[in-house]
């Protein structure tokens, strides 16, 4: 699944959000640089505590 939005309205910034559910690498880049990068192996959950 991979997805882009912008949010904001004053300052905007471009979201870019990767998820592969078959390997479990979850990406998220804010304006091009990269926030978050995770691996979840058998993971069933679609949210993370």
């Amino acid at each position: 699944m991979e997805f882009s939005l912008n949010v904001g309205e004053f300052e905007k910034h471009e979201v870019d959000f990767y998820l592969d559910q078959w390997r479990g690498n979850l990406n998220i880049d804010v304006d091009g640089r990269r926030a978050v990068d995770d691996f979840r192996m058998f993971s069933l959950k679609m949210t993370k505590v």
